[in-house]
């Protein structure tokens, strides 16, 4: 009697056992699931960061080379204006003078010209 007692105390026992067994397998599994789903989810949160950092460095980086095709193309535009002018004829201009009146001002082999043929060709005498 006592050894029937006795296994059958041992089957409850290992039944018990069993089936604490089992759910602390169910809750142990439960808890894997839910940290593989925060790590899922995470890693999703960082991929969509990080393509979206990835398009702002992306759209930056095309601003930035924008402004500086568009610094080196009027950099290129004023170099060509000036070696063109420095290829050109020289000519000297020289600004009037203003506080000389022009009569007292030394007339220029061009004005002679222009004067000797607006000159009057009769001659009068007396």
């Amino acid at each position: 009697m006592e050894e029937r007692e006795r296994k059958s105390l041992d089957e409850t026992n290992r039944q018990q056992f069993a089936r604490r067994e089992t759910k602390f397998r169910a809750e142990q599994q439960a808890e894997l699931q839910a940290l593989l789903k925060r790590i899922d989810s995470r890693r999703k949160e960082h991929i969509k960061q990080r393509n979206l950092d990835s398009k702002r460095l992306l759209q930056r980086n095309r601003n930035v080379q924008a402004v500086l095709e568009s610094k080196q193309s009027v950099e290129a535009v004023k170099t060509v204006a000036q070696i063109k002018a420095n290829l050109a004829p020289k000519t000297v201009r020289r600004a009037p003078i203003e506080g000389i009146p022009a009569s007292a001002r030394v007339k220029s082999n061009k004005q002679k010209k222009k004067n000797k043929t607006n000159e009057d060709p009769t001659f009068i005498t007396e």
